[in-house]
């Protein structure tokens, strides 16, 4: 689609599924509604003569959920009653089609966070089930969706001029994996101390419990579920936290027992320290793309 907004010759680009789920007659109306002071024109299932045929109600239920989250999450989709559709039209000339980076299945909101519309025109149409194959949404669809709507908000405050929001993202989704992972460490420890295992063993039964729960989720979660050489990763993604450990033992060691440093200060610094290795090995080592 990207690359479609590169090659595309006309003044107005109108983005529409080839499946007719979308209503080819509401196009010149749609590219109609695209002014100077209205940039962007939405094809929505939610005003006017908007709607849908052929949906669940769970199906409709996330949708309108999708439709709640862009509009808390991206400013600029608080101007259309349907953020998340897939047929809309936008002035070439406000788009900068090489700052583009979609990944998960509604460019819309990122191509509003980018145009920042003063005003937003829409097009009612009916939502049609497609005619032939099969819808593949699912939980990683849901998962993309919400990444893209955060990268979204880190770009309405410019924060992609100092750091890739997409990294940033899946960096956050790693620290709160992390968290968690501390949580099931330190339910580990506590359950078999209380049965008397030696610390040491508790330890490492505890460590071993929080390194697959921070494997799956991180699998699953920040890093989109690759599915190319799953039991590699594994091993690597184990080896790499092994490493963490090493780490945060060491600067333990460092700062308390040969710097005399306060052990609160010297454990949040050992923290980050195994963070910031388990962060990189993951991202470049554990779950690079082959």
């Amino acid at each position: 689609m990207v690359e479609g907004f590169r090659q595309a010759q006309g003044e107005k680009i109108v983005v529409m599924d080839a499946d007719l789920q979308h209503p080819p007659e509401k196009v010149p109306q749609l590219a109609e509604k695209v002014t100077d002071k209205s940039p962007v024109a939405v094809g929505t299932r939610y005003q006017d003569e908007g709607g849908i045929n052929g949906w669940t109600k769970f199906r409709r239920t996330v949708s309108k959920g999708a439709i709640r989250l862009s509009k808390i999450i991206v400013p600029e989709a608080r101007k259309s009653s349907d953020p998340v559709s897939g047929f809309f039209a936008v002035k070439k000339d406000r788009l900068q089609p090489e700052k583009l980076s979609p990944h998960g299945y509604k460019i819309l909101l990122e191509v509003l966070a980018q145009v920042r519309p003063e005003k937003v025109e829409e097009v009612g149409y009916r939502f049609e089930e497609r005619e032939k194959g099969e819808s593949k949404l699912g939980l990683q669809h849901y998962i993309k969706f919400l990444e893209h709507a955060a990268e979204c908000r880190l770009k309405h405050h410019d924060i992609d001029r100092y750091v890739d929001p997409r990294k940033a993202i899946r960096f956050g989704e790693f620290a709160a994996v992390g968290a968690s992972g501390t949580l099931i460490n330190m339910a580990i420890f506590a359950s078999t101390q209380s049965q008397g295992l030696h610390y040491l063993l508790s330890g490492t039964l505890a460590f071993a419990g929080a390194v697959q729960w921070n494997f799956f989720w991180n699998w699953l979660v920040t890093f989109n579920k690759p599915s190319d050489n799953i039991k590699e990763k594994y091993l690597k993604f184990n080896s790499v936290s092994i490493g963490g450990f090493l780490i945060y033992q060491a600067i333990l060691f460092l700062t308390i027992g040969m710097l005399g440093q306060p052990e609160l200060l010297s454990n949040l610094l050992a923290i980050i320290g195994g963070f910031i290795w388990n962060f990189t090995g993951s991202e470049k080592v554990a779950f690079q793309p082959e």
